[in-house]
């Protein structure tokens, strides 16, 4: 209805004034410009490499043979690395120039489509290093012994395009000038990473026979890890700017035109597509680390022990796009010098029509899964009438999974009219933005194993400390960011006059209209699962007859999933009228925002019999007992939330501005009409939801020294088991309305406003937290055995929290007849609203 009204006024009351204005003016000339651009580039990347049973292995046997043995380092790894990616640029530059009446068009196209797929795969399949050293009657050193299996994958694809649009078109009469823009961007990125490692095993066996000397540090380890990236970045700026002979010299008899008529139209339309897909999955079966070093009569120390498998996947996706547009029209109102206005608006009829159109679809997927199953190291030294200390052992067993997708995007359009005389001005922008961003993790761990158990007999000595780790881990993060600037001006003749103005706006009737409208609808999902079944840890010192102290233990099984989802909307709309005193004015102004914001988060831990298990046996063995910590934790985390803010500002002025001492006709000219509306639409619509689960089953954590004749005290014992679920949702609302008016004195004034802003906010949070059959056990023996006793602690703790809000502040302020209202006040913040379970 609006552009048929529009139309209608443009056909019945200035096109034959067009038409007389063009069959006047002299020597017409007629200019185009056509430009194309159009980029289509694709990218493919694949890497794989395959490694099936690789095998290292070292024996080194000395009889008799003093001397000491070097370093030993046997490594297998399978990686594949894969990149791919396409970079465009594209610059359209059109310049029209016209010194009399004429018709002036450019159109300038650029399309661009870039596809990037790239894709590693690295496999492992029972990769052994093995190392044996036999020492008989040869007194020496051995050297540090480090042994590794390793599948790594790594695949990154991405796409860059720059467009730079400009139009410029001047004349120095009547005419028609038209710019039409268009950019279209099309871009996909997929990466693919996968590795995979099944039964990698590293064996380190020590034999002394009567063969004193240090063993050095052993070092062992089992990874598989998988990296993902993809991306897309687009950055679109267009300029159009058309002159219609507003010149700026000291004389303004010929400042628009005499006479004419002009036609300005600017078109601007940016479409930009984006789509970026990461998977990174890591799988890793059956690693194995053992170390079984043994003494038979050889005194002397051992090294330090570290043991690791690993599963890693790290997948992130993200999209930037950025649209900047710009269009200015100038048709005879430029400012003079010496107060000289009598031509400088021109007498002829203006039409001014800008559009600007930008589209943004904006989808990030990203996937990490990581997969462990059966790892295993161990630790098993003996010592046979072998003094010495051990050395620290170190075991873990991880499996971790990271995800993170995100997009944004920032649009800006701005217009610019401004005419003299009697016109007819126009200015439709729209944004439209469409963001989806999914992030999945996915962390399993069955079956972990950890085991160290040194053997004593006659052999005495310290043993080092013990730290034994399995952990699933799970991180899952999704985002979207989007910015939209909307900014128009429109002037008729109504700028800041001196002292005289007689002519300041024209007699004719004006007719301004601006349209503005922002959509926004954002989607953003997380997921984080974390699964751990059946990890134990187990430290079975045995001393018989071997004085010493042992070590401080640390036992841990821990399952984490964390996961946040969150979307984030700027919106700024900022509309400005300004017209003369001429003999009928119409105004109106139309804003439109709607947000639409869905974020939603899981995080999900579930550890299944866990068990820590420390037992140190001392016969007729001197010594103190160190510390026992020992723990099993299943831990979820997860957040949701949306921010949306919204301003709305429309001005217009019809007359009534600061137009000096002398502007007797600058206000009213007594039997006018003026007609002045503006409407404000405001719609927000929010939905955060959040839930956390942790479950733990069979937790078990069990202490059971044992002493027979052995003299000393024990540590202090710590022994937890905790089932922890934390979950928020919020959501947060800003919207400033705010409409001026200001009319002439003179004849009929018509003033409306209307200003609407719709809330509707759901904040949903869930947390849960389960803890079945927990159990601590703390059993020290002795027999005959004289010491103290270290302080035992013992917990068993379920806990869940949860939280959620909205907040929304809303502040719509209307002033009529320059007469300014107060502006709203914030309101108070409400705290969210918080459950506990326990």
């Amino acid at each position: 209805m609006r552009r048929r009204l529009l139309a209608f006024i443009a056909s019945a009351v200035l096109l034959p004034a067009v038409a007389a204005g063009s069959a006047a003016a002299d020597d017409p000339s007629v200019q185009s410009i056509g430009q194309n651009a159009d980029s289509q580039q694709t990218a493919n990347s694949s890497a794989s490499s395959t490694q099936v049973q690789p095998s290292n292995t070292n024996i080194s046997v000395r009889i008799g043979s003093p001397g000491d043995g070097g370093a030993v380092t046997q490594t297998n790894s399978s990686a594949a690395a894969s990149a791919a990616g396409n970079s465009n640029s594209t610059d359209q530059t059109a310049q029209q120039a016209a010194g009399g009446s004429g018709t002036q068009s450019a159109d300038q196209s650029a399309n661009n489509e870039q596809s990037a797929d790239s894709s590693a795969d690295s496999t492992q399949i029972k990769p052994s290093n093995t190392n044996i050293a036999v020492r008989i009657g040869s007194p020496g050193d051995d050297g540090k012994v480090t042994q590794t299996n390793s599948s790594s994958a790594e695949s990154a694809a991405g796409n860059k395009n720059d467009t730079d649009q400009s139009a410029n078109q001047s004349g120095g009469g009547s005419g028609t000038q038209a710019i039409q823009q268009k950019a279209s961007n099309d871009q996909d990125a997929t990466s693919e990473a996968t590795s995979e490692q099944k039964h990698p095993s590293n064996t380190n066996i020590g034999v002394r026979i009567y063969s004193p000397g240090d063993d050095g540090s052993v070092s062992q380890s089992n990874s598989s890890s998988a990296a993902s990236v993809a991306g897309n970045k687009n950055e679109t700026d267009q300029s159009a700017s058309q002159d219609a002979g507003s010149g700026h010299g000291d004389k303004c008899d010929k400042c628009g035109h005499d006479g004419g008529s002009s036609v300005q139209d600017i078109t601007q339309k940016a479409d930009s597509e984006q789509s970026a897909d990461s998977s990174a999955s890591s799988k890793q079966e059956g690693a194995s680390n053992t170390n079984i070093p043994v003494r038979i009569g050889s005194p002397g120390d051992n090294g330090d022990v570290t043991q690791s498998n690993s599963s890693e996947a790290f997948s992130a996706a993200g999209n930037k796009n950025e649209t900047d547009q710009t269009a200015d029209q100038d048709a005879g109102s430029g400012s003079s010098k010496d107060g000289c206005y009598d031509k400088c608006g021109s007498d002829g009829s203006t039409v001014q029509y800008v559009k600007q159109s930008a589209d943004n679809d904006q989808k990030a997927k990203s996937d990490a899964d990581s997969f462990q199953k059966d790892a295993s190291n161990t630790n098993t030294p003996v010592r046979i009438g072998s003094r010495g200390d051990n050395g620290d052992v170190s075991q873990s067993n991880s499996s971790e999974a990271f995800s993170a997708a995100g997009n944004k995007n920032d649009t800006d359009q701005s217009a610019d009219q401004s005419a003299g005389g009697d016109p007819v001005q126009a200015i439709d922008q729209k944004a439209d933005s469409d963001q989806n961003a999914k992030s999945d993790a996915e962390s399993k761990q069955i079956d972990p194993s950890n085991d160290n158990s040194p053997v004593r007999i006659k052999s005495k000595g310290d043993g080092g400390d013990v730290d034994q780790s399995n952990s699933s881990s799970a991180e899952s993060a999704a985002g979207n960011k989007n910015e939209t600037d909307q900014n128009a001006d429109q002037y008729a003749g109504s700028g800041d006059r001196e002292s005289k103005c007689d002519k300041c706006g024209g007699e004719g009737p004006v007719v301004q209209y601006i349209s503005q409208n922002a959509d926004n609808d954002q989607k953003a999902t997380s997921d984080a699962d974390s699964f751990q079944k059946d990890a134990s840890n187990s430290n079975s010192p045995v001393r018989i007859k071997s004085g010493g102290d042992d070590g401080e233990v640390s036992q841990s099984n821990s399952s984490d999933a964390v996961s946040a989802a969150g979307n984030k909307n700027d919106t700024d709309q900022s509309a400005d009228q300004d017209a003369g005193s001429g003999d009928v004015t119409v105004q109106a102004i139309g804003q439109w925002a709607d947000s639409e914001q869905d974020a939603n988060s899981e995080a999900e831990s579930t550890q299944i019999d866990p068990s820590n298990s420390n037992s140190p046996v001392r016969i007729k063995s001197k010594g103190d007992g160190g510390s026992v910590d020992q723990s099993n934790s299943s831990f979820a985390a997860s957040a949701a939330g949306n921010e949306n803010e919204t301003d709305q500002n429309a001005s217009q002025d019809a007359g009534s501005g600061d137009h000096g001492s002398k502007c007797d006709k600058c206000g009213d000219h007594g039997d006018g009409a003026t007609v002045q509306a503006i409407g404000q639409w405001a719609f927000n619509d929010q939905s955060a939801d959040s839930s956390a689960e942790s479950k733990q089953v069979g937790a078990c954590n069990t202490n059971s020294p044992v002493r027979i004749k052995s003299k000393g005290d024990d540590g202090d014992v710590d022994q937890s088991n905790s089932s922890t679920a934390l979950s928020a949702a919020g959501n947060d609302n800003d919207t400033d309305q705010s409409a001026d008016q200001s009319a002439g004195s003179g004849g009929v004034t018509v003033q409306a406003i209307g200003q609407w802003a719709e809330n509707d906010q759901d904040a949903s949070s869930d947390a849960s937290s389960e803890q079945f059959y927990p159990s601590n056990s703390n059993y020290p023996v002795r027999l005959f055995s004289r010491g103290g006793g270290g302080s035992v602690e013992q917990s068993n703790d379920s806990f869940a929290a949860s939280a959620a809000g909205n907040r929304n502040d809303t502040c719509q302020r209307a002033s009529q007849d320059s007469h300014g209202s107060p502006k709203c006040g914030k309101k108070e913040h409400k705290p969210a609203d918080m459950r506990r379970v326990a």
